[in-house]
């Protein structure tokens, strides 16, 4: 399966994006258990400008197993890349998977987003089958990290 997918939105970047932050924000909890105990809690999406690319991305904390241990900041787990609009009222998104331990939080969130944009959902659908889109170039999307799989369970 591939950790990369780019789709079109029929929206305005700024439309997509403050509904993609309430929605997270207000309705999602996730937290990635792995067999030792220790686990990713996802944060709150963070908003950034990257030159002419809207960036939105999810970052973790990193829980170790036993009690007294002290959490640690990770870093982004997966973000949603917007690219500079090719046409009027669709948004181009990159989705980047870049923690493959944060990977059932990142499909949830895309879940959410092919629930509420369908016009997203066959084309993600096809590349999950397919791989990566042809479109997306190496240098467009986050290096992925080498972790091992973890479960996630979602709260909410």
């Amino acid at each position: 399966m591939s950790a990369t997918y780019r789709f079109a939105l029929k929206t305005v970047s700024e439309t997509f994006c403050g509904w993609l932050e309430d929605i997270t924000n207000r309705l999602y909890t996730e937290k990635c258990f792995s067999a030792d105990g220790s686990y990713l809690l996802i944060q709150n999406m963070q908003r950034k400008q990257v030159q002419s690319r809207t960036v939105c991305e999810f970052a973790a904390v990193y829980h170790p197993p036993g009690e007294g241990k002290v959490p640690k900041y990770i870093g982004r787990a997966f973000q949603f890349e917007w690219l500079p609009p090719a046409h009027p009222n669709v948004v181009e998104v990159v989705a980047s998977l870049v923690r493959p331990d944060a990977a059932t939080a990142y499909a949830n969130v895309l879940r959410m987003i092919t629930d509420t944009y369908p016009e997203a959902f066959e084309t993600v659908r096809k590349q999950m089958e397919h791989g990566v889109s042809e479109s997306v170039k190496e240098d467009d999307v986050a290096p992925i990290i080498p972790v091992r799989r973890i479960r996630c369970d979602s709260g909410g």
